[in-house]
């Protein structure tokens, strides 16, 4: 019923601010980084508006689930929904100068094997993530190992800027890191790979004053 009300307002032309309860999903690492932060402009700007936000690298159902709204990495298939690019994303290999004194810097893919690779465990299947790299055009997977083994990114770069070992991360996550010195960028050349950033919701949710709140917040245009 609110959805249809919303609706009705802007079919007849009237001014709707977003109210009520917000209902959004977003990567871990990237709604501590990136969406929180944003957040508080939009509460600030907003005070009727209320955001219940669950951060985790589960892949929930958006319909099934009851969220207005998910912050989801990689190519979506699924036809109840619209996918909007927020922008793209690439996998970076970084360990810690502190790191790299002791063990040397790997120059291509393969020498990962001389070193202590910290792998994240995937949810859905329990097993650690391969790591991919382009060489001569083509993708290729490999087979990392380590000492330690998570199951969430943040605990990974927490895990690279103590020294522990090399790991492979989105870049969103490292960008300061990278720039102030913390991390040093690994095997760059062969990581070519971008990967779709998007905010998906349900058609039915189109004109929601909540959603076109959020598009604008994240640079998209409504």
């Amino acid at each position: 019923m609110h959805e249809m009300d919303e609706v009705g307002h802007s079919i007849t032309g009237r001014t709707v601010f977003p109210e009520g309860e917000l209902k959004i999903t977003t990567p871990s690492a990237y709604g501590r980084l990136v969406i929180i932060p944003m957040l508080k402009e939009i509460l600030d700007r907003y005070p009727a508006l209320t955001i219940d936000a669950v951060m985790t690298d589960r892949l929930v159902d958006l319909v099934e689930e009851g969220f207005d709204a998910a912050i989801r990495i990689g190519s979506v298939q699924d036809s109840r929904l619209i996918a909007r690019t927020i922008k793209h994303l690439r996998f970076v290999t970084v360990a810690s100068p502190e790191y790299l004194n002791s063990h040397g810097i790997p120059k291509e893919p393969a020498e990962l094997e001389q070193h202590n690779c910290l792998a994240v465990r995937t949810q859905k299947t329990g097993r650690s993530t391969k790591w991919f790299y382009y060489i001569a055009g083509e993708q290729q997977a490999f087979d990392i190992k380590g000492n330690l083994v998570v199951d969430t990114a943040d605990v990974l770069l927490e895990a690279a800027l103590s020294g522990i070992g090399v790991v492979q991360i989105m870049d969103f996550a490292v960008g300061k890191y990278l720039q102030n010195g913390t991390l040093v960028e690994l095997l760059q050349e062969y990581s070519e790979a971008s990967i779709p950033l998007s905010l998906i919701y349900a058609k039915s949710r189109h004109r929601s004053p909540k959603i076109s709140t959020l598009l604008a917040a994240l640079g998209i245009n409504t």
